[in-house]
């Protein structure tokens, strides 16, 4: 896919690191998408960044951060604009679950799994 300039269109896919997430990483980059990796473990969004590069030819841009931190989505947007991306495409598929009765999980789980959920 292209934008009306000529220059691909960028997605960002939160949880790039496996799973849904991933899988959406080789289809996006397969129909031509640049990409923006987020996930908590930088060597392995490295690790699939190069392969995305050497399987699809597409940009890819790292960015590890935990999105449970609350200064995180802040730092992504500076570093994005830093570098002068635009995100066309969000793929929002980082997630937590905590298996328990809601009143014995607590409140700084609760809170951490509503900063990455939401």
């Amino acid at each position: 896919m292209t934008a009306k300039d000529g220059k691909s269109e960028c997605a960002l896919v939160t949880g790039a690191s496996g799973g849904i997430g991933l899988e959406f990483a080789h289809i996006l980059a397969e129909k031509g998408f640049d990409l923006v990796l987020l996930a908590r473990s930088a060597g392995k969004l490295q690790e699939i960044a190069n392969e995305l590069k050497t399987k699809y030819g597409t940009k890819v841009t790292v960015v590890p951060a935990d999105l449970g931190n609350p200064n995180t989505p802040q730092a992504v947007f500076d570093t994005l604009t830093n570098a002068n991306i635009q995100v066309d495409l969000l793929v929002n598929n980082a997630g937590l679950l905590f298996e328990d009765r809601f009143n014995a999980i607590s409140l700084d789980d609760t809170t951490q799994l509503l900063r990455v959920n939401i």
